[in-house]
């Protein structure tokens, strides 16, 4: 059809699902609820970590 190879399409994008599914993977513990370090305490340690937080949301 057309030249395109169906085998050859379906498997780049099975490849490109299983990447998808791995940076998926890889930003779930960046979406989780921030949890405070007691070390650190403070507003600007609680902004740095909800920050990271919607970044991490965003990607």
């Amino acid at each position: 059809m057309n030249g395109i190879d169906i085998a050859a399409r379906e498997a780049q994008l099975r490849a490109r699902l299983a990447e998808l599914d791995a940076l998926e993977a890889t930003n779930e513990e960046g979406r989780a609820v921030v949890v405070l370090d007691q070390q650190s305490v403070g507003r600007l340690s609680r902004m740095d970590a909800l920050q990271n937080q919607a970044m991490a949301q965003e990607t």
